[in-house]
């Protein structure tokens, strides 16, 4: 990533600038953010889905901005932390609203313009969109939605034939590849990434036939035998704003010679029914009756090993009182929406984590397209009711209905066997435990780690144990040493 950064700062008349006097991510039509500087006025604006990252520090007399917190920090910002943000961010893996892990830096709203005008700071927020839920039959919705996506593609189409299509086992990536193939743009490949056991590779198989019929080469990336490395390296990418990603960095590496590629976030969230914890009929009905608290604590789910690994001082700091309160007042946000909880779930993890790999980590080198983010096409999905999508066919039926020459394949089996690759977790937890007997840290408990991968080295069963915890545990290691280095 490029370092990118505009800071300024007001002394007696004169305005000091040091940075980028500009700045774009995206395509200025409906996928965006930008800053522009002319002398002491700067300007910073955004789409209306605010998906490309982007934070802001300002205090008397000066501002900085950039899509890397890190250049935020160096240029004064404080790194006390925001308690209620983290409290959310421990039980959720993600942050809510325009939460950083920093009081003093903020990630810029969707839909908003930022002034600074001679010292002066203004937002303009305009809010999120809303949706009146849409009366449509299923058959005519399947319809629909196969126009509105093949004019999204159409919008998208890329430039040249350097280009390529992540793909999976799931209905996002082959949607976006098979719309791709019927306008007559067939990518010079398909690449898809194996996972970190114990989840299995069953999706590279369902995308290797995929790309059989179509005649289009398949990449199957492999993940390093180190993975410290790329945990470390993911926190600082994604500004310590996310728990996931690090397995994804092989792909964002291979990318990088590409001139484009097609990202498929947002497909699922409003098309992907009942299923999980998180979309529940109870959540639903918790939701529908607006009581909010009681969501919450739901969507908290139980405490796990937080006590456990966490200092006594650090959990009740960051305690589960604090995320309640802080969660309940982001869900109120969506109650009027057609599928609130899918409309929180949007705002939220969408926009906050999972944007964070193709805008963050990705973006960098390659332009990313993002069909389903396109206005027809999100606004439809955010406007379906749910009693429309919650049997989870809707998507299917539209591609059954508009690819009949892959209605064969079948989708990645999520109950398929585990890769229990033993020695491959074993290894994680050599890293693991090396790194963390190696610090002297006040937010977690080594002795907790080191019990729990000692037992995974005499019990081969619980050697998976370390891929729930560690991602969290190292994250927070690594914020601890970041914030001790720059100014705590």
């Amino acid at each position: 990533m490029s370092e990118t950064f505009l800071h300024l700062r007001k002394i007696g008349e004169k305005i000091v600038q040091t940075g980028n006097q500009s700045y774009l991510s995206g395509n200025r039509r409906d996928n965006f953010v930008e800053w522009s500087c002319d002398g002491d006025v700067l300007v910073v604006k955004n789409d209306r889905l605010g998906f490309r990252p982007l934070f802001y520090h300002q205090c008397e007399g000066e501002i900085s901005v950039s899509p890397q917190i890190v250049k935020l920090i160096e240029r004064g910002a404080s790194v006390e932390i925001d308690d209620g943000a983290m409290s959310v961010f421990l039980r959720l893996g993600y942050f809510i609203g325009d939460d950083t892990p920093f009081k003093a830096i903020r990630a810029l709203p969707p839909n908003s313009i930022l002034t600074w005008r001679d010292g002066c700071f203004d937002l303009q927020n305009h809010g999120l969109p809303k949706h009146q839920k849409l009366e449509i039959s299923f058959d005519k919705a399947v319809d629909y939605f196969a126009e509105i996506f093949g004019n999204a593609i159409k919008k998208m189409l890329p430039r040249s034939e350097n280009f390529v299509v992540p793909i999976s086992g799931g209905r996002d990536s082959r949607h976006i590849f098979l719309e791709l193939l019927r306008q007559g743009a067939k990518p010079l490949e398909c690449v898809t990434l194996k996972h970190f056991p114990p989840r299995s590779d069953e999706d590279a198989k369902v995308a290797a036939e995929l790309c059989k019929i179509a005649d289009v080469p398949h990449v199957l990336l492999e993940q390093p035998q180190k993975r410290l490395p790329n945990e470390f390296r993911k926190n600082l990418l994604t500004n310590f704003c996310a728990d996931e990603h690090g397995w994804y960095l092989p792909m964002a590496d291979y990318v990088e010679k590409f001139d484009c590629l097609y990202d498929g976030i947002a497909g699922d969230i409003f098309l992907e029914g009942l299923s999980g914890r998180i979309w529940t009929e109870n959540t639903v009905s918790l939701y529908q009756n607006h009581r909010f608290t009681e969501l919450a604590e739901n969507l908290l789910g139980a405490e796990a090993y937080l006590p456990q690994f966490l200092r006594t001082p650090q959990y009740e700091r960051f305690n589960r009182r604090l995320a309640i309160e802080r969660l309940t007042v982001e869900l109120e946000k969506h109650v009027d929406e057609p599928n609130p909880i899918s409309a929180f779930h949007f705002w939220n993890r969408t926009r906050r984590e999972i944007a964070l790999a193709p805008f963050s980590m990705l973006s960098a080198s390659t332009k990313v397209f993002a069909p389903y983010l396109e206005p027809e096409t999100i606004d439809f999905l955010m406007s379906l009711p749910l009693d429309l999508v919650k049997n989870r066919k809707l998507r299917e039926t539209a591609i059954k209905k508009a690819y009949p020459k892959f209605a064969s394949v079948e989708y990645e089996n999520k109950n398929a066997a585990q890769k229990l690759d033993y020695k491959n977790l074993r290894h994680f937890g050599q890293e693991v435990l090396s790194f963390i007997t190696a610090q002297k840290s006040d937010f977690v408990k080594s002795s907790f780690i080191t019990k729990h991968i000692l037992r995974g080295f005499l019990q081969p069963n619980h050697r998976e144990a370390v891929t729930w915890f560690a991602p969290q545990i190292l994250h927070l290691v690594q914020l601890e040493r970041f914030i001790q280095t720059n100014g705590l």
